[in-house]
């Protein structure tokens, strides 16, 4: 928590201070694998059509939402509320800019990513890079 607001002003904070081309967000409970970087990048840097931002699939342990199975679920990423997590996204910085941190508590990532769908488009990694413990 930053200064106990939350995940949102923490996001948000981070945002703006960083001088970078690309931003990631990664919880304590989150794994990125040794290629992960690497292939986002690679993504982003082939795309032709506009696209801000990379997803790539992921394996998350939980927890999940009750209408979803039961995990280790793969998450192939989906810039929905429910269907993505902060651990399978890079984004250029100036599109996560200028859509802005979504503060929904726990929702929070989905909404964002949600808003950064509606926006902009996104190429999608195949690989699963990561793992949400």
């Amino acid at each position: 928590h930053y200064g106990g607001y939350g995940a949102g002003v923490r996001q948000d904070v981070l945002m703006q201070s960083q001088a970078t081309e690309y931003i990631m967000f990664l919880d304590d409970d989150n794994v990125i694998l040794p290629h992960y970087l690497e292939r986002m990048i690679e993504a982003l840097g082939r795309a032709r059509n506009g696209e801000q931002f990379a997803i790539c699939s992921i394996l998350h342990f939980g927890p999940l939402p009750f209408f979803m199975e039961r995990p280790p679920v793969l998450l192939r990423g989906e810039p929905r509320v429910c269907q993505i997590d902060t651990l399978q996204v890079l984004v250029r910085t100036e599109a996560m800019r200028e859509i802005g941190w979504r503060d929904h508590g726990y929702l929070s990532d989905g909404f964002t990513y949600r808003a950064l769908g509606e926006r902009f488009v996104y190429v999608r990694v195949h690989d699963c890079l990561g793992i949400h413990l």
